[in-house]
């Protein structure tokens, strides 16, 4: 057992939208959702994830079905989503770069969820889908747990970072995983985060294996 161990490999998993993407900081300023940002968004979203993973349509729909969107406003809202995806290089965290900098590119995965349709293009137009070994975009409660099980099948230690408790307490049954929330500025959570930022993550990952 402790020779498999010895010849698995390091792995790194990190989320992307609050982790390595800065999204809430141009919605944030969309006109149409300033009635509605802070927690009545957030809250909103929760809701519409329950349905399925986000496109820029279906969820503009949705906000219009709950009557906190205007009619004539859902277009705008979807033209400023879908600009937002073109212009994702210049809303990736400044630590990003540097993080994915700090480890072989064969250690690192970034695994999301979210719809591939809407993911997979904004991976791709921020820069950061050729500096990891693998982009995984999951859907559902259970779609991070699942992949990250299976790969704990070939990967040990496992580290994974997300910006989102829910999200790791769906992780919670894959003990294998090591969990780092990062709790950037701006995160309302009452969980104390592990970190605020991803310079302070290679220090968790380098002091972990440092003991290993």
């Amino acid at each position: 057992c402790n020779l498999l161990k010895m010849l698995k490999k390091l792995l790194i998993s990190l989320d992307f939208d609050g982790t390595l993407f800065d999204s809430a900081r141009r919605i944030a300023t969309f006109p149409e959702l300033q009635n509605i940002w802070g927690e009545k968004f957030n809250s909103a979203f929760q809701e519409f994830r329950k349905q399925g993973e986000f496109l820029p349509h279906l969820f503009a729909t949705y906000l219009y079905q709950q009557g906190l969107l205007a009619s004539d406003s859902t277009q705008n809202l979807i033209k400023h989503f879908n600009q937002l995806q073109r212009d994702a290089a210049a809303f990736v965290y400044k630590d990003a770069k540097e993080f994915v900098g700090a480890f072989p590119k064969d250690m690192l995965i970034i695994l999301s969820r979210a719809h591939p349709e809407w993911q997979i293009p904004t991976i791709r137009n921020s820069g950061l889908y050729d500096r990891v070994s693998q982009v995984l975009v999951v859907t559902g409660d259970q779609g991070k747990a699942e992949v990250l099980q299976k790969l704990s099948l070939d990967y040990s230690p496992i580290f994974h970072i997300d910006d989102s408790p829910r999200e790791l307490e769906h992780i919670q049954k894959v003990p294998e995983v090591k969990k780092i929330f990062i709790k950037r500025s701006g995160n309302e959570s009452h969980i104390k985060g592990d970190c605020s930022n991803l310079i302070q993550a290679i220090a968790i990952i380098q002091n972990n294996l440092s003991i290993v």
